[in-house]
């Protein structure tokens, strides 16, 4: 109890000037053994019954807000998955620990991911994942490997933007005016999005790539997994949600092609449907390709490591081509955004702000390209018989990648990013027949 019958009576005696004299003596007459030992039984009582019924309290206030989805990291998807491997409370969760719980979701849903494993790790903490100690990452890192949840490289070029799946339609003749009609020659649902295409071609290159960014979904997993499966590329980063993913339509003709997507399902809501960048897998890289459609959080993680990317379509005065070292602007890109001046102008203001190399690109005409304080150069387009530009500019892209990652200078890079996208011109769907080496070797060396 902390206190005796002494006690008592010794603070009686100390405050025995301030107690009235019939008190005081009923209270030493209350003090004794037998009266002290009945009232501290009784407070024993009135103790145990009182923090018994707190303790219920609590865990009937734990019980409501202590959900699976109510700690860090948990959300709707992970927490049904948990729910299905038989971990429905945070109690059981912690009691199972991280890389059990692991192995279990990795046997319900084998393409279960580095995020994941960090996700519950982060839980079982009661913390953000980003709030992991190093170590205890790298640790987790290496129990991930060791499950061949991730293709060791020694060097890669880290993919980071839009891998999605496109339904795709060649037309036998030029796309229709409103209320007409047009036959589908050919239709495909394959491997779509500016990264997902570019990394298609990368792998085909001979490259390693790693790749992060949008989540896939029910509809478009396993054929994005699939497709990677065999080729040099690690999807371990790639989070799978529990919806349809994201998928655009595209309508080809022989001159242009006609997209219908849905973009803004990235944004759709307060979590966004793709993950930010892996600082790790920045680190890691040789180099960087960077879609500024998910904002500057790629390019300030590679300046911060300092590692050099390459980007595209982003305006002249923004983070991401101020800190480049490739961008790629599309003529399209041009028109909408700098109507109002000529191509030169436009480009200079780009060169201006940019230590990087700047490339405009012309389609069948080529591109123009340079660097600060220089007077911009050409490179001609390369004759080929197009059966679409469907991935043409994501093509250019992988080359200007590829150019990075193998060091080339800025006159070869163009010629190479070029020549990739005309190859790439000859082809439908490019993730079935990418271009290879020899095949933009030889379109080059015979235009030569």
């Amino acid at each position: 109890m902390g206190f005796d019958l002494d006690d008592i009576k010794k603070t009686i005696d100390k405050i025995d000037d301030k107690i009235p004299d019939d008190v005081k003596k009923k209270a030493k007459e209350l003090a004794t053994k037998e009266n002290f030992e009945k009232l501290k039984d009784k407070a024993e009582d009135l103790l145990k019954k009182d923090d018994k019924g707190k303790k219920g309290k609590e865990g009937q206030i734990r019980s409501k807000a202590m959900k699976l989805h109510d700690l860090p990291n948990i959300g709707a998807v992970l927490e049904k998955q948990l729910i299905a491997v038989g971990i429905d409370t945070p109690e059981k969760l912690r009691n199972v620990g991280t890389e059990e719980t692991f192995l279990r979701l990795k046997a319900y849903d084998p393409g279960s991911c580095l995020h994941k494993l960090m996700a519950i790790e982060g839980a079982v903490q009661g913390i953000p994942k980003k709030e992991i100690s190093p170590e205890r990452k790298a640790h987790l890192k290496s129990f991930f490997d060791s499950l061949g949840g991730g293709l060791i490289m020694d060097s890669y070029i880290y993919m980071y933007g839009m891998v999605m799946t496109t339904e795709s339609f060649l037309l036998s003749w030029d796309y229709p005016e409103a209320d007409g009609y047009c036959e589908i020659k050919e239709k495909y649902f394959q491997l779509g999005g500016e990264t997902g295409t570019a990394a298609a071609v990368l792998c085909s290159l001979g490259a390693n790539v790693k790749l992060g960014g949008t989540h896939i979904g029910n509809r478009n997993r396993k054929l994005i997994l699939d497709y990677f499966s065999d080729k040099t590329a690690d999807t371990s980063e790639l989070v799978y949600e529990d919806y349809e993913g994201v998928i655009d339509y595209v309508m080809i003709d022989r001159n242009t092609r006609t997209c219908f997507g849905e973009f803004g399902k990235h944004f759709s809501r307060k979590e966004p449907f793709y993950e930010l960048p892996c600082e790790e897998s920045v680190m890691n890289a040789q180099c960087i390709g960077a879609d500024p459609f998910f904002g500057d959080e790629i390019a300030k993680l590679s300046v911060k490591h300092s590692k050099p990317y390459a980007t595209i379509d982003c305006r002249h005065d923004s983070y991401m081509n101020m800190h480049c070292a490739v961008n790629a602007v599309s003529h399209q890109y041009v028109d909408d955004n700098y109507s109002d001046m000529s191509y030169e102008d436009a480009f200079k203001l780009y060169t201006d702000c940019t230590d990087g190399l700047v490339i405009f690109t012309l389609g069948e005409k080529g591109a123009m390209y340079g660097r600060k304080g220089e007077e911009p150069k050409y490179c001609p387009g390369f004759s080929v018989d197009d059966v679409s530009t469907l991935g043409a500019g994501d093509c250019f892209k992988a080359g200007t990648v590829y150019g990075l990652y193998k060091g080339m200078d800025d006159d070869r890079l163009v010629r190479f990013a070029c020549a990739t996208a005309a190859i790439a011109c000859t082809k439908f769907p490019i993730p079935l027949d990418p271009p290879t080496l020899d095949e933009i070797n030889d379109l080059m060396n015979n235009a030569e």
